[in-house]
């Protein structure tokens, strides 16, 4: 909105916008920049361990195998883990946190065509948004009256993420 464009305006720093746009309980458009900032990797990332580390609320397990999904593509985001992210957010219906997450690392990079057909590129910010949705969701999920202190502990890791503080994972079996 325009109340948006005026801050970032004046703002100095990008953590400074995202700073002010939380104080002003703007958190879903926090989320939102934070997730557009951060490069593709970092952002599925970021959002796989906010779920994980800040959500107390089991997700159902297809959400789980998707999630693990996109966390396997970002330890090697080569074209089999981002085409068996799409399956994994298929078989949960394409709905919920995981596989919000795992259609964030299919739509990163390549062909979101089926396989076989013509390439369809996605759009640069689907990931981004995609990730910011999921966040929004999952500060909601199970207990909603969390929101507040969840969504305060996510963009506290997107920033540690953003600054380097928080490392992308090694390939398995390195």
């Amino acid at each position: 909105g325009d109340d948006v464009h005026e801050l970032a305006a004046t703002a100095k720093t990008a953590d400074a916008l995202i700073d002010e746009l939380a104080k002003q309980g703007k958190v879903h458009d926090a989320l939102r920049l934070r997730a557009h900032l951060l490069p593709k990797r970092q952002a599925v990332w970021w959002g796989c361990l906010c779920v994980r580390e800040d959500v107390d609320e089991p997700l159902p397990a297809a959400q789980v195998a998707a999630m693990e999904a996109a966390e396997d593509w970002v330890r090697e985001p080569d074209e089999e883990h981002r085409r068996i992210a799409e399956k994994r957010s298929e078989e949960a219906k394409y709905s919920g946190v995981g596989a919000t997450l795992a259609l964030s690392a299919f739509w990163s990079d390549g062909s979101i065509a089926p396989e076989g057909n013509q390439d369809v590129l996605a759009d640069e910010r689907l990931t981004s948004q995609g990730v910011a949705a999921a966040l929004i969701s999952a500060a909601y999920h199970g207990a909603p009256a969390k929101a507040p202190k969840r969504t305060e502990a996510f963009l506290a890791k997107g920033k540690d993420m953003a600054n380097g503080k928080i490392p992308l994972p090694e390939k398995d079996g390195d």
